[in-house]
C-alpha cells in the first residue's frame, strides 16, 4: 500500500513539474483601429464610426450613415437633459420657454446642424479579399449647435435664450457623457 502510495505521489508531482515548464509564452499584438485617436475633444462632439463594402463609394456612406446617426442620437439624449435643466433653472427665477418647445425646437437643430458636421480624420483600409474599410471621426462643434438651436428659438418665439447657461450646461453633460 505505501509503495502503491509513493509511486501516486511520484506520478503526480511529475504531472505538475511537466506542466508547469511546458507553457509558451504567445506574442499578443495590440491592434489600435484606425481614427480611435481623434474622438475626444473638449470644444466639440465627436464620434468614431466605419465602414465596410467591396466598393469605396459604399464604405463611405456606411460610414457616414452611421456617424451621423451617432452623432444625432448623442445629441437629442443631451439636449433633453439639457432642456430639463435649463428650464429648471429659469423657472425658479425667470419666466421660461416650456420643455416640449425647447426639446421640439432642438430636434429641428440636430437635424440642420449634422449635415454641418466635419470629418476631422480619415483613413482607409484595403482588405485582402477586396473590401474597403473606411474609419472616420465626425464633429460638431458645441458652439455651432448652441448658435443655431438659438437661432431655430428666435424664428418662433420672442424670448430670448441665456446664451451663457446654454454652453454651461452642453459642455457639462457632453462631457460627463464622453468620460
Amino acid at each position: 500500500m505505501k509503495k502503491s502510495l509513493i509511486i501516486f505521489a511520484c506520478i503526480l508531482a511529475a504531472i505538475f513539474m511537466t506542466g508547469c515548464s511546458s507553457t509558451k509564452k504567445t506574442n499578443v499584438k495590440t491592434y489600435v483601429m484606425p481614427c480611435s485617436d481623434c474622438v475626444k475633444a473638449d470644444d466639440a462632439i465627436r464620434v468614431w464610426a466605419s465602414g465596410t463594402s467591396d466598393s469605396e463609394t459604399t464604405a463611405r456612406k456606411k460610414a457616414m450613415m452611421s456617424a451621423s446617426a451617432d452623432l444625432a442620437a448623442l445629441l437629442e439624449k443631451n439636449v433633453e437633459r439639457i432642456t430639463e435643466e435649463y428650464t429648471s433653472v429659469l423657472n425658479n427665477g425667470e419666466n421660461g420657454l416650456s420643455k416640449s418647445y425647447l426639446n421640439e425646437q432642438s430636434k429641428i437643430t440636430v437635424k440642420k446642424t449634422i449635415s454641418g458636421a466635419n470629418i476631422v480624420c480619415d483613413e482607409w483600409v484595403n482588405k485582402e479579399n477586396g473590401q474597403y474599410t473606411n474609419y472616420i471621426v465626425l464633429e460638431l462643434k458645441l458652439n455651432t449647435f448652441i448658435d443655431s438651436f438659438i437661432e431655430e428659438v428666435k424664428k418662433d418665439s420672442e424670448q430670448q435664450l441665456n446664451k451663457e447657461l446654454l454652453q454651461e450646461l452642453f459642455e457639462k453633460n457632453v462631457k460627463n457623457n464622453m468620460e
